[in-house]
């Protein structure tokens, strides 16, 4: 019985470990972004995006009911370098980590790229 114990605490061990360098080597799919002037700006427009249905709108385009979102898509513009995006201001970008999600990685950056644009620029027309 003590070997038994034994193995199930190392199956459990080997298990978490396993999990854990999983989510270490899992990092998100960066893939499109929109430069502002601040990063005020990226997050008041981010923001805006996001509560208008960013993922509902891209989850719908994937055949997903209409508010149903899209698991593991979303908008960034903080703990970032700014300069690793835009020569001057601050990125506001459309992250996708696929790692806990059912989503083809490419559709889903596909349509998220045409839904973020659309909206960054309802946002710019209605700011006018």
């Amino acid at each position: 019985m003590i070997t038994l114990s034994r193995g199930i605490e190392l199956k459990y061990y080997l298990s978490a470990l396993v999990l854990g360098l999983s989510a270490c080597a899992t990092t998100p799919q960066f893939s499109h972004f929109e430069c502002f002037e601040s990063r005020e700006q990226a997050q008041q427009v981010g923001s805006n995006i996001f509560h208008a249905g960013f993922t509902e709108h891209v989850g719908h385009r994937l055949g997903l009911s209409s508010i149903s979102s899209v698991k593991g898509l979303g908008l960034t513009w903080g703990g970032i370098e700014p300069t690793d995006y835009c020569e001057s201001g601050h990125p506001l970008i459309v992250m996708y980590d696929s790692s806990d999600s059912d989503y083809d990685s490419e559709q889903v950056m596909f349509w998220s790229k045409i839904i973020f644009r659309e909206m960054i620029s309802e946002v710019k027309k209605a700011e006018q």
